[in-house]
């Protein structure tokens, strides 16, 4: 049975405040890593593929997607969609944060 890996890796952040953003960028993510779940009819098609999203996070917890770029439009249209869904807490940035964010999704 093939093992099911999915990562994110940082690609880069942006940050509107830099005193603060260090600590703040990490939560972020965990609560990213902690939440996507790898598309299940992926795993059926056996898609894989790196997605690469832009997204801004304010004080509210409310994600504006900014660009998104990958091969594989239904990858890129269920990161988008998923990301979305997630519920980050109110003031997990203080100030309006960008994003950079690479997701690989690999079956191994």
């Amino acid at each position: 049975m093939k093992k099911l890996v999915l990562t994110f890796a940082i690609v880069g952040i942006l940050f509107s405040f830099k005193s603060f953003a260090e600590p703040t960028s990490k939560n972020v993510l965990q609560i990213i890593n902690k939440e996507f779940k790898y598309p299940q009819k992926a795993i059926e098609s056996m898609l894989q593929g790196e997605v690469y999203v832009s997204f801004s996070l304010n004080s509210s917890g409310d994600v504006t997607i900014n660009s998104t770029n990958g091969m594989d439009e239904e990858l890129k249209t269920y990161v988008v969609k998923e990301l979305m869904k997630i519920k980050f807490p109110k003031n997990a940035v203080t100030n309006e944060e960008e994003f950079n964010v690479k997701f690989s999704l690999q079956l191994k």
